[in-house]
């Protein structure tokens, strides 16, 4: 299966509730953790905020996050002394500067509502040590940093990153990234202003550490001279051809190559030029198998691919999947496929990222088994082998729990034609009930309801009753989930060479599409976005923004681009130009959909395209609630 799916104070207390007096949600002692202490980690379900009232185990989920490198989590069982639990762990962990919490029972999560507990690591002297401040900074800048929630902005990020400067002003990470952070700003000519006397003076002193250089040609790059930047690249790499600048910039030009063949062909010099050993050689075969068959040159992926010892699962379903769609080799296409199916069912778990919980862990496994898969199944379908085809498609089936669209359809379809019409009759039910259905599985469905005895008024009769339980499952759902944040106010170029602002439209419900024309999931989105659009082209109370962001192209051959693309796909959406209202939404991928009152307060927040009718009818469902007398918000 093919996809690209690929989510406040400056100090932030440990406490979810702030009241003197009131019980805690969660506490950590001691208050200043030393390296090689032991801390002790308490969690109260009865205080007030606290999510996971009545849990039977409740794990501690700790990231301990170093001064450089990788995070590595710890999950500890805590045990239950009355109202509260409790767990030990040692702070031993070389290099730990910052620690981030949560509480889990099974799969409900409490992380403080959406930004986890934090605490620094302290020195001797008793100041939190070199580094915590600038990994906090990091955390609140990135949102999800690692998999925990954070909630944070340029602001509390930036004022991070400053007291790590106060601490340690020799700091250069954070010296680099107070500039970053100032240029992600609202005021960027003022931030150029600060930044560059700062930048020359760091030039001056910097000790000639290739990667330092590195950061600082780029931040003369970000302040608009491009020919001071270039000077010292050029200097750098005449220096020293085989160095950190020279081959940085090399791979910088391979990924800036719009022209995929020619990015191959760049990536293969690098490779030569800069030969790897061990697992970093590994990882930079994965990478070549990943560009070649970017490149649609699926043939050479296949036999590079074979080449790499334990090569991942995702990776032969990314080359199987484009050589089974094009139609080609479908015998060794196929074939990889089922390499793939094998690769996740005899994963190790040792192979489990670090940083990664158990639960996560095991959810990508089955999301990428899933995946490849329905992969496999559509090669053994094109190869006529139609029984071996359902089976495969079960597998993919199962891992996705039913859950995902397009499998569901291949699957109630594989039955239609297997004659296996029981089957397809349950699961085409099943797939309208939950809302993961789509108009080819509806037909199918009918055709077994149909080969089965049943016709057309019945037919009709049982499919509004699933989806009558849809809707009803969706309402309930859309309860649970309201947000009820302030929307971030936004001034955004249109297509058309005007501007729109957010907080203009005050008294509209107002929904924030953030998407990619390179992004699949947006892609398949976007006729069912289309038909909401037209479900509300006469309510001038709802307006639908789509807003385009994280694109290669910039500036006016962007907008050129995306012009094209609207008027190809004779699409008439409210195009606005992002900057970086994306980084401001906390979006951790794309698409991703706010749905904002009539007060300006975010209410509902969808991530991913899980279908179309779902995504119609949850949209719809949740506009006309906020357009409702009956719905009221306040800040």
């Amino acid at each position: 299966m093919h996809t690209n799916r690929i989510i406040p104070g400056l100090l932030l207390v440990l406490a979810c509730s702030v009241q003197a007096g009131t019980a805690q949600v969660a506490t950590l002692s001691p208050r200043h953790p030393l390296p090689e202490e032991t801390l002790r980690f308490s969690y109260d379900p009865s205080a007030e905020g606290a999510a996971l009232h009545g849990a039977q185990k409740i794990n501690l989920e700790l990231l301990l996050v170093p001064k450089s490198g990788t995070p590595t989590i710890r999950e500890i069982p805590m045990e239950r002394s009355e109202d509260s639990w409790h767990a030990n762990a040692r702070l031993d962990a070389e290099d730990a500067v910052l620690l981030l919490f949560r509480f889990a029972s099974g799969s409900d999560i409490d992380d403080n509502n959406g930004s986890s507990w934090s605490e620094f690591v302290y020195g001797s002297d008793g100041k939190p040590v070199e580094f915590a401040h600038l990994k906090n900074s990091q955390s609140l800048r990135d949102n999800n940093f690692f998999g925990f929630n954070r909630q944070g902005s340029i602001e509390t990020a930036l004022a991070q990153a400053e007291k790590e400067l106060s601490l340690y002003p020799g700091n250069f990470d954070a010296l680099v990234a107070r500039w970053a952070l100032l240029m992600a700003g609202s005021d960027n000519q003022a931030a150029i202003t600060t930044i560059r006397p700062e930048l020359d003076s760091a030039l001056e002193s910097h000790n000639d550490n290739g990667e330092q250089l590195y950061k600082l040609v780029g931040l003369y790059e970000a302040c608009g001279d491009t020919v001071r930047a270039e000077e010292l690249r050029k200097a750098a790499i005449a220096a020293d051809p085989t160095g950190f600048v020279a081959k940085t910039t090399r791979f910088d030009a391979m990924l800036n190559e719009e022209d995929r063949v020619k990015r191959v062909a760049l990536y293969e010099a690098l490779k030569k030029d800069f030969p790897k050993e061990g697992e970093e050689k590994r990882e930079s075969d994965i990478l070549l198998v990943r560009l070649v068959a970017s490149a649609r040159d699926y043939e050479k992926a296949a036999v590079l691919l074979e080449q790499i010892p334990n090569a991942p699962g995702d990776l032969y379903n990314r080359v199987a999947w484009g050589m089974i769609e094009k139609g080609d080799n479908l015998e060794i296409a196929t074939d990889l496929a089922r390499k793939g199916v094998e690769r996740y069912r005899n994963a190790d778990d040792d192979a489990k990222p670090g940083y990664q919980t158990m639960r996560d862990w095991i959810q990508s496994q089955a999301y990428g088994l899933g995946m490849v898969a329905d992969t496999y199944a559509f090669g053994l379908e094109k190869l006529g082998r139609l029984e071996e085809a359902e089976e495969a498609y079960e597998t993919a089936y199962h891992a996705f729990e039913g859950e995902a669209t397009e499998i569901n359809e291949r699957l109630v379809g594989a039955y239609v034609a297997n004659k296996q019409y029981d089957k397809a009759i349950s699961v085409g039910a099943k797939a309208v009930e939950q809302g993961f259905s789509s108009d080819a599985l509806v037909d199918n469905y009918k055709i077994a309801f149909l080969a089965q005895g049943g016709d057309e008024p019945g037919f009709e009769v049982e499919l509004e009753r699933a989806r009558l339980v849809a809707l009803s499952a969706i309402r309930q759902r859309m309860m649970e989930e309201l947000v009820n944040q302030p929307a971030v106010d936004f001034t955004l170029e249109n297509l058309e060479g005007g501007s729109t602002t957010l907080s203009e439209l005050r008294g509209k419900v107002v929904v924030v599409d953030f998407w990619a024309t390179w992004c699949g999931p947006c892609l398949q989105s976007f006729p069912y976005l289309q038909k909401v659009i037209e479900h509300y082209k006469d309510n001038d109370d709802v307006v639908i923004l789509t807003l385009n962001t994280w694109e290669r192209k910039k500036g006016a051959a962007l907008t050129a681009h995306v012009r094209q693309f609207m008027q190809e796909n004779k699409y008439t959406f409210r195009v606005l130009m992002d900057q970086s209202t994306v980084s401001a939404y906390g979006v951790e991928g794309i698409p991703t959909k706010f749905i904002i009152d009539r007060n300006g307060m975010v209410q509902f927040k969808g991530i991913g395209f899980e279908g179309g009718q779902k995504m119609m009818d949850e949209m719809i469902l949740q506009i006309d609630m906020l357009l409702s007398n009956d719905f009221y918000s306040a800040r």
